[in-house]
């Protein structure tokens, strides 16, 4: 994959970035440093940087996927109230999957952060 200044912008962008944001999103941020950046470009990048595994697509049901430069193996959280979604590890969990081979893998859960969980009356989100 040749690395276009284009590319390189976005992998800087999303370098740390814990947000997991949107191809909208990244498109915005990236216009502030290269206005004639186009969607198709950055949607095109995004695409061919998650095909080459140097970032995840996270599809977490929502109405735009969300892109992940943490490429190692973790799980995703999506909030259903505030639809941000957040990395979690899951170490001690590894699946019995000697006899496949795997190329890569995702996990997600789905429910209230801590802080929707808190507005809605409880630790679990249940109403006290």
């Amino acid at each position: 994959m040749r690395n276009t200044h284009q590319r390189l912008e976005i992998l800087k962008l999303l370098s740390g970035d814990k947000s997991h944001p949107s191809a909208k999103e990244i498109h915005k941020r990236l216009k502030k440093k290269l206005p004639s950046v186009s969607f198709a470009t950055v949607y095109n990048n995004l695409s061919k940087m998650e095909k080459a595994g140097e970032i995840l697509c996270v599809d977490a049901g929502l109405r735009e996927k969300r892109y992940d430069p943490c490429v190692k193996p973790h799980g995703h959280f999506l909030c259903l109230k505030c639809k941000n979604v957040f990395d979690f590890s899951f170490k001690n969990s590894k699946p019995n999957l000697k006899k496949f081979k795997i190329f890569n893998y995702s996990f997600q859960a789905k429910g209230l952060c801590a802080k929707c969980a808190k507005k809605e009356g409880g630790k679990n989100g249940r109403k006290k």
